[in-house]
C-alpha cells in the first residue's frame, strides 16, 4: 500500500499490482474547518463543569471565578520573614521601602502547602496563577 499526500492531492494505491495510484483532489476542503467554540463539544466527564461545548466551559469557568483578590486582600503570614506586613500588598511595600534586597521572584522560595499550587519560588507561583 502506498500513500502519499502533496499539497492538496492524495495518492494512493497497491505496490506491485500494476495499476496506477489513485489520486483524489482535496482542495475542496481547504477552509472548510470553521467551527466555533460553540459548535465544539467538550467532554465534560473529568472536569466537574455542566458545559457540554467548548464556549460553554469557557463561560462556566469565567462565571465561577472566584479568583479576583487583591493583594490588599489577601493575607500575608509574617512568621518567617521578619516582617510585620499582614497583607501581601503590605508585604510588598515594606520590602519595597527598605530596599535591601535585589533578589528575583525566581530567587525567592515560595511555601505553597497551603495554596493548593505546585511552585516552588514566587515566579513559578505568578506564572501558575497567570
Amino acid at each position: 500500500e502506498t500513500f502519499s499526500l502533496s499539497g492538496t492531492t492524495l495518492s494512493l494505491g497497491l505496490v506491485d499490482d500494476g495499476v496506477a495510484n489513485s489520486t483524489v483532489d482535496l482542495s475542496s476542503l481547504v477552509g472548510t474547518d470553521d467551527q466555533t467554540a460553540l459548535e465544539v463539544t467538550y467532554d465534560n466527564t473529568t472536569s466537574g463543569l455542566t458545559a457540554a461545548t467548548v464556549k460553554a466551559a469557557i463561560d462556566e469557568l469565567n462565571t465561577n471565578s472566584t479568583d479576583d483578590q487583591t493583594a490588599l486582600e489577601v493575607t500575608y503570614d509574617n512568621t518567617t520573614s521578619g516582617l510585620t506586613a499582614a497583607t501581601v500588598k503590605a508585604a510588598i511595600d515594606e520590602l519595597n521601602t527598605n530596599n535591601t534586597d535585589d533578589q528575583t521572584a525566581l530567587e525567592v522560595t515560595y511555601d505553597n502547602t497551603s495554596s493548593g499550587l505546585t511552585a516552588a519560588t514566587v515566579k513559578a507561583a505568578i506564572d501558575e496563577l497567570n
